[in-house]
């Protein structure tokens, strides 16, 4: 393809463009810091993403299911904290279990379960508590 064909798009300014280490990252439009939630904060990949959202400059929510966590919540059995969420951006499920990789004919019914409850279910229960924030034009949030 010669040069005079070849033309390179005007970057768009909106948040699409926004990658991860940009200053703007981590804020709303109107200059505010964007909140994030991430569950399973204190094992090292949470440690990990949490500490990327600060360098981005998000504020950012832990969650886990004992301390140090802002809100520390067993994603199975407690109540979600639906007020503490109300204003969250990024909800970033990231809470898991792995107690055992016993292969399935070994593995007892009680930890399938339980596996299943913590890593489905539990996702499930944060993410559907972080929507109505997250889907709100009012935030700039996108989910």
């Amino acid at each position: 393809m010669g040069e005079a064909m070849r033309q390179d798009p005007e970057p768009d300014q909106g948040a699409r463009t926004m990658t991860a280490g940009s200053p703007r990252a981590g804020r709303r439009p109107d200059g505010t810091p964007r909140r994030a939630l991430v569950t399973g904060a204190n094992g090292g990949i949470g440690r990990a993403i949490v500490q990327r959202l600060t360098d981005d400059g998000y504020e950012v929510v832990t969650m886990d299911v004992a301390g140090p966590a802002d809100l520390v919540v067993d994603l199975v059995g407690d109540p979600m904290p639906t007020e503490a969420l109300a204003d969250i951006d990024v909800c970033i499920s990231n809470a898991g279990v792995v107690d055992t990789l016993s292969p399935a004919h070994r593995m007892s019914a009680e930890k399938w379960a339980l596996d299943i409850d913590v890593n489905l279910t539990g996702s499930f229960r944060v993410v559907q508590a972080c929507l109505p924030a997250c889907a709100s034009v009012a935030t700039g949030a996108s989910c």
